[in-house]
């Protein structure tokens, strides 16, 4: 590029007649001038790799914290009719008041209060006031689970509460069912389930 301008200068300056000493002025000038905008462009496009690295960083930060999504919510999987999923699974031990039973509550729903689904929730009252010396536990609970709002509800009744077993794996709250007996309420028939719940605990 440099030596296009320099070119295009001594053109010039020999169709116009100029002295030698004109000549070298021009050819200095062009020089200085090429000089001044090659730095230029290379300003910019470092200036523009800059921001294109920005905003990769930027992605790909986004794209971390998506994936964590999981992590932030727990997850669970259930046998009902079929394999299910449940985009969230929350641990909490609830201590009512003092003489009574704390309640332990595992639950698709952090504060009850969302209407998603698949949706299930599982009770346990327990003597129990802190959570971590339920690690390695295995509880009778009641059992709560829908896929779709409207739909059947698989449920224990309370004479018949299911085996939770809980464990701590990896740092993780980690709850399953394994074959238990429960009922459908579309036709009062038991079946068998099993689950795993992967859990946040809930404060």
């Amino acid at each position: 590029m440099n030596s296009v301008r320099i070119a295009c200068v001594l053109m010039v300056a020999l169709s116009a007649g100029c002295s030698k000493e004109k000549m070298t002025e021009l050819v200095d000038q062009a020089k200085e001038t090429a000089s001044s905008v090659a730095a230029d462009v290379s300003t910019e496009m470092k200036t523009a790799a800059e921001q294109t690295v920005a905003k990769v960083e930027s992605v790909k930060e986004a794209a971390a914290d998506v994936s964590g999504i999981g992590d932030a919510t727990g997850k669970a999987t259930m046998t009902l009719d079929a394999p299910t999923e449940f985009a969230a699974s929350y641990v909490q031990l609830i201590a009512v008041n003092e003489g009574r039973p704390s309640v332990l509550k595992i639950s698709s729903s952090k504060d009850g209060q969302d209407d998603v689904f698949p949706a299930f929730l599982i009770q346990a009252k327990l003597s129990d006031t802190d959570l971590d010396s339920l690690v390695g536990q295995t509880v009778s609970a009641r059992l709560f689970a829908q896929k779709q709002e409207g739909g059947p509800i698989w449920f224990s009744p309370e004479e018949k509460p299911v085996p939770v077993t809980l464990a701590m794996e990896e740092g993780n709250w980690i709850a399953r069912i394994d074959n238990a007996s429960v009922m459908n309420s579309s036709s009062d028939a038991e079946t068998s389930i099993s689950g795993t719940f992967q859990c946040v605990v809930h404060p």
